[in-house]
């Protein structure tokens, strides 16, 4: 594959913001000049053909809280919530530091915000950022901010983590589990769910519980996805998607990205890399296999979680294609994949805002 339209990506999830953020003084600048912390900067993104992308909000605990016991991965129970007031906070500084690379990155980062935005990065040499948040916390239970966020430029909202909170419950980082844990959106969440369709906004089911899911793709309306999630009947962890989940999303017209997080990749739950190209390959295509290849995408989690030695950054997102390639994908089916699909939806959802 010659054409470097088959190797523009678009990658449903990163958690780069909240690297930056917690770097402090001096991280905005390595990113954009290319630091060599983390998995995730300009020049790798653009090195590594990913020329759009969620950039994710993520919202840790405050720091004078305590961390939660250390516990064995079979028995986790969610992380505690956190207030609505520190995470407007996060999020305002979050969000602060899109807009700050956007100016000093010289037109080389762009915020996505309309129809084609995407797809004019995909085709070209920038890299197209749509505001993220992994999860609600940041909005008022009552809504009352959510369209001055829309005006600052959030798309795409994650109801949860793996907490609880005004609008959602999530699952638990739980192995082996079903994701049926929990019950379904509050009255909140389901409104909040309804104003995102309205305004043209995605809604990511990544993180959250079954009922939740089934209650957003309910209320939604429109193409459900999930930013960054494995295949359950590959890795059985409760935060990924079982068949059930991946026909419904095909129904919906949505997407699933799979992601790179080891934990969610290996069938074993662990952090082992051997052979995680053929894992992530097997995901792909248990993915297209149930929902059709015109609703799997890339979600990395750069950033967010363990990545395979095989792929420890952006500039090396060609070795997945690479690897579908020798199990015999064909080049337009690839490109669905790393680009096509997610502008599909993009395009899709945000003109009808």
């Amino acid at each position: 594959m010659t054409d470097q339209a088959a190797f523009s990506i678009f990658d449903g999830h990163n958690d780069a913001l909240l690297r930056v953020w917690r770097a402090g003084p001096g991280g905005e600048s390595a990113f954009v000049e290319g630091g060599g912390e983390g998995h995730l900067d300009l020049p790798r993104a653009l090195a590594g053909g990913m020329r759009g992308g969620l950039f994710g909000v993520f919202v840790p605990r405050p720091p004078a809280e305590p961390a939660p016991p250390d516990m064995d991965r079979a028995a986790k129970e969610l992380s505690p919530p956190v207030s609505h007031d520190w995470a407007a906070q996060v999020a305002e500084e979050q969000a602060a530091i899109l807009e700050r690379l956007e100016r000093i990155s010289g037109g080389r980062l762009r915020k996505a915000l309309a129809p084609g935005d995407a797809r004019a990065a995909l085709d070209g040499d920038h890299l197209a950022c749509v505001l993220h948040f992994e999860g609600a916390e940041p909005i008022a239970e009552d809504l009352s901010n959510l369209e001055a966020w829309h005006e600052r430029g959030l798309r795409s909202i994650g109801l949860v983590w793996a907490r609880r909170n005004a609008f959602a419950e999530g699952v638990p980082l739980r192995f082996p589990a079903s994701p049926d844990i929990g019950p379904g959106l509050t009255s909140a969440g389901k409104e909040l769910v309804r104003q995102c369709r309205r305004l043209g906004m995605l809604v990511d089911v990544s993180h959250l519980n079954y009922r939740g899911f089934l209650d957003v793709a309910k209320e939604y309306a429109g193409p459900v996805v999930a930013t960054h999630s494995c295949a359950h009947a590959i890795c059985p962890a409760a935060r990924n998607l079982t068949d059930e989940q991946l026909r419904v999303i095909r129904d919906t017209g949505g997407i699933a990205g799979v992601s790179l997080n080891l934990p969610d990749l290996n069938p074993d739950g662990s952090e082992s890399t051997v052979g995680a190209l053929g894992l992530i390959a097997r995901h792909l295509e248990h993915f297209a296999a149930v929902a059709g290849v015109g609703h799997v995408g890339i979600g990395s989690d750069f950033d967010g979680c363990p990545m395979p030695e095989q792929v420890p950054d952006a500039a090396a997102l060609p070795r997945i294609a690479e690897a579908l390639g020798e199990r015999g994908w064909k080049e337009h089916d690839i490109r669905r994949v790393f680009r096509d699909n997610w502008v599909r939806v993009l395009d899709q959802t945000l003109s009808e805002g």
